[in-house]
């Protein structure tokens, strides 16, 4: 019984993992190409810092009304691969257009449109974790699936950043994006049995400041993780006039990091309390923002960049599965769309405030945000430590 769960994870795992590749060259293009196509447009931070936020925008309110609808549809429809395959093909459409783009207006139009599809595809996507397995296996198959998001992002960056074939952008996210839908047919939607050893509800634990204070966490993770994140190649190139190869050698090792990090974390997770992990690698990530405030030269900056990618790594996947390890069954897809809600405003807010604060006072003192945000997080997370546990 036991080989054959463990068989259902692997091969859930492999096709999802698969799966998001399309997903993963999205991100990728989002967090290190993006930024470079709107600077052809528009020149202002601040501009751009709008522009940015743009996703994040519509990711507050296109998850939560997706996940909702797909908690209602699901018994319908029998899943929701198909609403996935759906959101897939109308992403790729999107990107068509996006490529066309010919001024700042189509940008704001086409780029709506993408994010509109994005939003609705990964948030569906998550929600297949709490969907399809039992909860002593929600952070390993998280941290998997982000080592597998991580892997792709690495390939899509190999491509198109260190080897200048910026060319193959667009045909890169259009191709891997119809490979994505075309495997999420092949998902088989079968929800495993939930393991309740050691795991009994407690009704009134789900309800009011409990959430909220889960929330909140979640909220200042990725005000600091985006604050720090959004404007730091521009922050190698503009501030510290890093050569190309100062650049690859901190990206590939940054991203070899983030990977690894991502990978083990889940499953340590799983075995050690979520809470203490999450305040360890806050307070890494604390550390990092800081050493990137007083960089003057890219070997600093490279120190920053090691402790940054295993922080980012981790703080990716324990406190969501620690949000994770309390969902309601029937309630994945709200619970997930309410997560991105959080996660998206935060990233509105940080994108916002940082290119301001970079116009204003320069990059460095944007990194002290990142700084900041780890001490509220840390705050919050005393209130979920001393918070009674599950009976």
């Amino acid at each position: 019984m036991k080989s054959i769960r463990i068989d259902f994870f692997v091969k859930i795992l492999v096709l999802l993992s698969v799966g998001g590749i399309g997903l993963s060259f999205f991100q990728a293009f989002r967090g290190f190409s993006l930024i470079f196509f709107i600077n052809k447009f528009v020149a202002s931070k601040s501009q751009i810092g709008v522009l940015l936020s743009l996703g994040s925008l519509v990711g507050i309110f296109i998850p939560p009304f997706v996940g909702f609808l797909s908690d209602k549809l699901k018994r319908i429809i029998k899943g929701r691969k198909y609403l996935i395959v759906f959101s897939l093909l109308f992403l790729s459409l999107s990107i068509y257009f996006l490529e066309k783009t010919k001024n700042v207006t189509e940008l704001f139009l086409y780029l709506t449109l993408t994010y509109v599809f994005f939003y609705s595809a990964i948030s569906l996507y998550q929600t297949l974790v709490p969907d399809l397995f039992s909860r002593d296996f929600f952070a390993r198959a998280t941290g998997v699936l982000n080592f597998a998001s991580q892997f792709f992002q690495g390939v899509y960056i190999f491509i198109v950043v260190i080897s200048h074939a910026s060319n193959l952008t667009f045909a890169l996210l259009k191709w891997s994006i119809f490979l994505s839908a075309i495997i999420f047919f092949f998902i088989p939607e079968k929800e495993s049995k939930v393991s309740l050893q050691n795991f009994t509800v407690n009704i009134e634990f789900l309800k009011g400041r409990f959430w909220f204070t889960l929330f909140l966490l979640q909220f200042f993770v990725w005000y600091g993780i985006s604050s720090v994140s959004s404007f730091i190649l521009l922050f190698f190139q503009d501030a510290l006039s890093a050569s190309l190869s100062e650049y690859i050698v901190v990206l590939v090792i940054f991203g070899v990091l983030t990977a690894l990090s991502t990978f083990f974390s889940g499953f340590i997770a799983d075995k050690f309390p979520k809470e203490k992990l999450s305040a360890i690698f806050l307070a890494l990530f604390g550390i990092s923002s800081f050493l990137f405030s007083q960089a003057q030269r890219i070997n600093m900056a490279f120190i920053a960049s090691v402790i940054y990618g295993i922080s980012l790594g981790s703080l990716t996947v324990i406190p969501y599965s620690l949000i994770l390890s309390y969902i309601p069954k029937d309630k994945e897809g709200s619970i997930v769309g309410i997560n991105t809600l959080v996660v998206s405003a935060s990233q509105v807010i940080a994108y916002l405030t940082s290119g301001v604060l970079i116009d204003i006072l320069g990059y460095r003192a944007n990194f002290l945000q990142g700084l900041l945000s780890t001490i509220f997080g840390l705050l919050v997370l005393r209130k979920i430590t001393n918070t009674p546990k599950l009976s």
